[in-house]
């Protein structure tokens, strides 16, 4: 088979050279206009009629009026090709399919459907810019909304894997995070866990697609989202595990205490306000400013090791032998014995509080304006931890304000590293008084203590005891080009 086509065409009626170079993946045209295709960058998908055939183009514009914002940003056009003879146009369908078949694109996907999340907006976002690009790609598609809390963890249980290459999450974050836990709650994980998974924008913070289309210099919008899931590519993704005694879950995003978690939670009484809210509230919590006692164990990272102390070995054999996981390599596989545990004592670092904020990352982005840890990779097998422990108000305002670019991280007040194991006690070595918290995992609570906003009940796990979180390195799987 010929790896260059060359072809007298008409292109959007004007007579042109069309050449398709298949080892490349390139369509070029010369003539009264000149032009290019990456097809996997570029090309949607096609359609062929007796005519000729429509190339669905979606590209990016160097500079357009993105969303009214003057940005640069993808615009859809579909290209006429006109042939002069049968034979010429079925050979140029056959080679095209081959090209995006080789690319790997996903052929069949269950779309989940939130339309309660954000503004409630998921059905608008599927039906204006997810399905019209599926159907454009000839992707069989199944939808289903979400109906309640866990229900795309119950989805993503039970569906037939084998009949499907994605699953994609219209929503934000929390549908994604429960299809993470569904799909490791299968008697078949190891090989369910590798589903790739899509998320397209569709709720209040938004912070994986951020995080994704960021990563690829995309705008963080549905149809661009879509894209990166119709042209298949993948990479893996790290996963954390918090874990309370016999308590656990899976985070692709965040665990935090203090003040982001205080914000965060708190702020729901203002959900009326949108995506304003958080802005509201942390001028409120600023204002009255808490801190909170406790104490944080970790393995650093090679090269971070600058901060906190070393954790006494005493101390460490008794504590985090009493919790039995603190040290194991991953929370998903089988725990080492205790002489493994021990080999690893002299890497534990300690710091005591009093805290103002704790701030456990596993990608840069937590929404879309907010930049937490700009550091953070997808798969390099750590979590970025941001800890205040003292800053006056007038610093920490001016911190926040920098968070939508990464650069609170610079800040003197700030303490910025990578670990590969964490441990929060919110009581401390010393059983200081708890000062009515919560522990936030991926915007749910995990746990909240009596003091705090909220009635206390219905959390998975206890206030007081310490929370342990590992990170399993590359275990998930996104539609995200490297």
């Amino acid at each position: 088979m010929e790896e260059v086509l060359n072809e007298q065409v008409v292109l959007d009626g004007k007579r042109v050279l069309v050449t398709l170079d298949s080892a490349a993946g390139v369509l070029q045209w010369r003539g009264e206009r000149d032009g290019q295709l990456i097809l996997q960058n570029d090309l949607i998908g096609f359609c062929s009629s007796e005519s000729g055939i429509c190339l669905y183009t979606f590209r990016m514009t160097k500079s357009s009026s993105y969303c009214g914002k003057g940005l640069p940003g993808r615009k859809r056009k579909d290209m006429v090709v006109e042939f002069s003879n049968d034979g010429a146009r079925r050979l140029w369908c056959d080679s095209l399919q081959r090209i995006l078949d080789k690319a790997g694109r996903p052929k069949r996907l269950l779309v989940l459907v939130n339309p309660f999340g954000g503004r409630k907006t998921g059905r608008k976002v599927f039906s204006a810019s997810v399905e019209p690009l599926l159907k454009a790609a000839g992707i069989t598609y199944t939808v289903k909304e979400t109906q309640f809390q866990r229900h795309a963890l119950d989805l993503a249980k039970e569906s037939d894997l084998s009949q499907l290459d994605g699953i994609v999450c219209v929503s934000g974050d929390g549908v994604l995070v429960e299809v993470l836990n569904g799909l490791l709650e299968r008697s078949d994980w190891e090989r369910a866990i590798k589903m790739p998974i899509g998320i397209i924008p569709a709720g209040t913070g938004n912070g994986l697609a951020k995080s994704v289309l960021d990563h690829v210099g995309e705008p963080c919008d549905a149809a661009s989202a879509t894209f990166l899931v119709i042209r298949g590519q993948t990479q893996p993704l790290d996963v954390a595990t918090a874990k309370q005694s016999n308590v656990k879950f899976h985070s692709i995003l965040m665990l935090t205490w203090g003040l982001v978690a205080d914000v965060d939670i708190e702020s729901e009484r203002l959900r009326w306000m949108g995506a304003l809210r958080l802005d509201v509230y942390t001028l409120i919590r600023i204002s009255n400013l808490r801190k909170y006692n406790g104490q944080l164990y970790y393995i650093p990272a090679p090269g971070y090791e600058g901060t906190g102390t070393p954790l006494n070995e005493e101390f460490a054999r008794t504590t985090l032998m009493t919790s039995g996981e603190a040290n194991s390599d991953s929370s998903l596989q089988k725990h080492g014995d205790p002489g493994s545990l021990q080999k690893n004592f002299s890497e534990w670092r300690e710091m005591e509080g009093p805290f103002i904020l704790i701030w456990l990352n596993n990608v840069p982005f937590v929404s879309e304006s907010v930049n937490a840890a700009p550091n953070a990779k997808f798969a390099d097998g750590y979590l970025d931890l941001i800890i205040l422990k003292d800053c006056p108000r007038w610093a920490l305002l001016n911190l926040l304000l920098k968070v939508q670019t990464g650069g609170h991280i610079k800040s003197k007040y700030v303490d910025y590293l990578k670990v590969k194991t964490f441990r929060l006690d919110p009581v401390g070595r010393h059983a200081s008084d708890v000062q009515g918290g919560y522990t936030d995992l991926d915007g749910e609570i995990l746990a909240r203590d009596k003091g705090s906003f909220g009635d206390g009940s219905n959390y998975p796990m206890s206030y007081g005891p310490p929370i342990e979180v590992t990170v399993e390195p590359g275990l998930a799987t996104i539609f995200c080009p490297p």
